[in-house]
């Protein structure tokens, strides 16, 4: 489920390229993986997905420098999450990086553009959740509030570390 979210925007334009050449006829890999077969925790529908980014953002967006900052923004963050594997804390991730791809982008309505069309082409119903967390993050919420130690998330972003000491020391 957030594996989808993960690559949707950081590896955008990558899937356009992929999608739009015909001639390729090797699988697409991440990481080593192939996320093509279905039994890849990131396999997922990618020609819907570029066409979706298309219809929303249009077919040279990958090109643009705010769209580009944001989906730069998200992967870092998303990078972060899965690097420090810490329980409860998605919410907060999902929420830094809608954040992040709006505020470190300028505010640019290209990078907000590019925010909401993931929203809108990742498939939100599995987790409502997640949904409400990437709108706290887009509105300017404050994401560490909201989501790291009241809502069970022992995750320090001063440390980069997951541990029950974190909640006790804030």
């Amino acid at each position: 489920m957030i594996w989808r979210y993960i690559f949707l925007i950081g590896l955008y334009w990558s899937i356009v390229d992929y999608v739009s050449s015909a001639a390729l006829s090797e699988p697409m890999m991440v990481n080593g993986e192939n996320i093509e077969e279905t039994s890849s925790p990131v396999a997922t529908d990618w020609k819907r997905i570029a066409d979706c980014f298309k219809r929303k953002l249009g077919p040279k967006s990958d090109r643009e420098t705010e769209v580009r900052c944001a989906g730069r923004e998200m992967v870092a963050v998303f990078a972060t999450m899965r690097s420090t594997s810490c329980k409860n804390c998605h919410l907060y991730f999902h929420c830094l990086a809608n954040y992040n791809a709006i505020y470190n982008c300028g505010q640019a309505a290209r990078a907000l553009n590019a925010v909401e069309a993931v929203g809108a082409c990742h498939d939100f119903d599995e987790e409502r959740d997640e949904f409400e967390a990437s709108k706290h993050g887009r509105s300017g919420g404050d994401c560490a509030a909201r989501y790291l130690c009241s809502a069970n998330c022992n995750y320090n972003p001063a440390s980069a570390t997951c541990s029950r000491v974190n909640c006790r020391t804030r």
